[in-house]
């Protein structure tokens, strides 16, 4: 659970009490914290792992950009001492930057707040299409990145997905990364305008953790981050409230297709040794030239997964067939086999599936 632990930020100005971090005396706002706290209680007890945002810095007006550095130290320094007694915590000492305009200034942030703290888990979750800068990965308080790919279903967005940050990630394989803002279910797409469904949703989760050995990857809807109680506009964010309208409350999207099908991607990734997932697209023979269409497949222990997703088929290679002898789909929205059979180059998909499918090749 992704939490922003500073206001005012770009998508709340003051918590719901009309309060920020900060009181009118400019000190920290213990209170605002001690609401905060309540919440992670909640979150701490039904066993997720949270993911405090220590100082948000997407734009000029959020507290990364627009506070001192002294100040980023205080707040983020209070947050951890505040949120620390909780079990499962994956720090987030910068949220949604470009962190590569000013990396000097993050890393002496994060070593006034980490320095001290060896074995932390601790990370810096970049802005849309932004790869980690050099400085941070040389940093040995800051031990994870957060990428995201975004909300874009353009020529750009897709081929950094698909091939951009898998490249990077080759020559980054000592830190671990997971895109963790793929496509929102039901944002409008930045190009097109059209509401990413479901699939969209799957796509790019699935892409993302075949093609760079990801350690996961996240999800989100408008209405969830908004944590809309009733039926309003994405705060902070008029381009998406223009385009959607009044987004529902936060408990009306949590059983979508989509996020249903979040939970079917993560049990098929626990029953295996994904830890020993290494992407390999050698196993894939003819690729479509549509980027809608792009077949990702890595190999986890004895088994190959290929991900497509679109209503196509999945032409394999010379190299899978002689690896593999046989093979079966996967619906990875209902989280359904089909019988295995002999493997085959051209594998059409089943009747099943109508959309995108999962074929998993065995030895």
């Amino acid at each position: 659970m992704l939490t922003v632990l500073t206001a005012p930020w770009r998508g709340a100005p003051v918590d719901a009490w009309g309060e920020s971090s900060f009181g009118t005396d400019g000190r920290i706002n213990a209170a605002f914290y001690e609401r905060m706290e309540e919440k992670f209680a909640v979150a701490d007890e039904a066993g997720m792992t949270l993911l405090p945002v220590l100082v948000w810095a997407c734009t000029a007006s959020d507290p990364g950009q627009a506070w001192p550095e002294e100040k980023c130290v205080e707040a983020a320094r209070y947050g951890v001492e505040r949120m620390a007694r909780f079990r499962n915590v994956l720090w987030l000492l910068g949220g949604d930057g470009n962190y590569a305009k000013a990396p000097e200034r993050w890393v002496r942030i994060g070593r006034a707040v980490f320095g001290d703290k060896p074995g932390a888990l601790v990370g810096m979750h970049h802005g849309g299409l932004m790869l980690p800068d050099a400085a941070l990965l040389a940093e040995p308080w800051c031990n994870f990145h957060g990428v995201q790919s975004g909300h874009g279903d353009g020529e750009q967005d897709l081929a950094w997905l698909q091939e951009v940050l898998p490249a990077w990630r080759e020559r980054a394989m000592h830190v671990a990364v997971a895109n963790a803002e793929p496509n929102y279910e039901h944002h409008p797409a930045y190009q097109s305008q059209m509401m990413f469904t479901g699939r969209h949703v799957r796509r790019a989760a699935w892409w993302s953790m075949l093609r760079m050995a990801s350690c996961g990857v996240g999800y989100g809807h408008n209405s969830v981050w908004n944590w809309n109680v009733v039926p309003e506009g994405a705060m902070g964010h008029d381009s998406i409230t223009r385009v959607v309208g009044k987004l529902p409350p936060w408990r009306d999207v949590i059983d979508l297709p989509g996020a249903r099908s979040m939970g079917v991607l993560r049990k098929f990734f626990e029953e295996r040794a994904w830890a020993t997932l290494r992407p390999a697209q050698e196993l894939v023979g003819a690729q479509d030239r549509a980027r809608e269409k792009f077949v990702a497949a890595a190999e986890i222990g004895a088994e190959a997964v290929l991900y497509k997703p679109a209503l196509a088929g999945v032409t394999l290679s010379d190299e899978a067939m002689e690896r593999y002898r046989r093979m079966q789909w996967f619906d990875p929205a209902s989280g359904v086999y089909s019988e295995a059979q002999p493997i085959a180059r051209e594998t059409a998909a089943e009747g099943a599936l109508r959309d995108d499918g999962v074929l998993v090749l065995k030895r």
